[in-house]
């Protein structure tokens, strides 16, 4: 049976057979011990968290941990043009993701708010050649179109319940290039898989095959 695939949740959950997550771990209070290898994970300095922790130490950090194996994405990270963070740091610092990434080959989970193009714009600057994933897309079609220089994955939760801009915007776009994720809601997976197959237009098992081609798609090198 093809699981249901959680890209991107901060909540505890008890993996089973039905559902594979990916859990975010947020690195400005992470512990170490916590993690268990046998499960999957991103890891990140999220920009809300940036300010108050110099460079140094969130270099650190993040390198410790996104060289762990069962560590397959890196982020959440990004820039949010809502919060009481100098842009210039944030920047910083997403720009310290980007080289990490590249270094270690693997995806980036990409948090941006009111910022698609600052994103695009340091992304083309550090000639960024890899895989991003933008979670809780809520943006366009023109920046759709933006990122499609990039390998670039969309993933979407709850805003799908709630605005008929994204609804338009999930039911034309490909197939091969949607997640799906409950970042900190408390819907359910299956509930999200469930609205967007209706959006789509298409069976949930076989919205669920897709969605777990495109993950293998990503990842493949990652869970050897």
């Amino acid at each position: 049976m093809t699981p249901y695939i959680n890209i991107h949740t901060h909540n505890e959950y008890q993996e089973t057979e039905s559902v594979l997550f990916v859990k975010n771990i947020l690195l400005h209070q992470v512990i170490f011990e916590n993690i268990d290898a046998s499960k999957y994970y991103s890891a990140g300095w999220h920009p809300w968290f940036v300010k108050n922790n110099n460079f140094e130490r969130i270099a650190n950090v993040l390198h410790q941990y996104t060289a762990q194996k069962c560590v397959i994405a890196i982020g959440e990270c990004g820039i949010d043009r809502a919060i009481d963070v100098p842009i210039q740091q944030q920047v910083e610092i997403f720009r310290l993701h980007i080289r990490c990434a590249t270094k270690l080959g693997k995806p980036l989970i990409i948090h941006s708010v009111r910022a698609y193009s600052d994103i695009l714009q340091v992304l083309n600057e550090e000639a960024f050649g890899g895989t991003l994933i933008i979670h809780d897309y809520r943006g366009n079609w023109q920046q759709v179109e933006q990122f499609s220089k990039y390998e670039t994955y969309f993933s979407f939760g709850k805003s799908i319940f709630q605005g008929i801009k994204i609804q338009n915007l999930l039911k034309d776009l490909s197939s091969g290039r949607i997640l799906f994720e409950t970042d900190e809601s408390d819907i359910s997976i299956e509930k999200i898989y469930l609205r967007a197959a209706e959006i789509k237009k298409t069976p949930v098992d076989e919205l669920k095959e897709q969605v777990m081609r495109n993950f293998n798609r990503i990842f493949g090198n990652e869970l050897d």
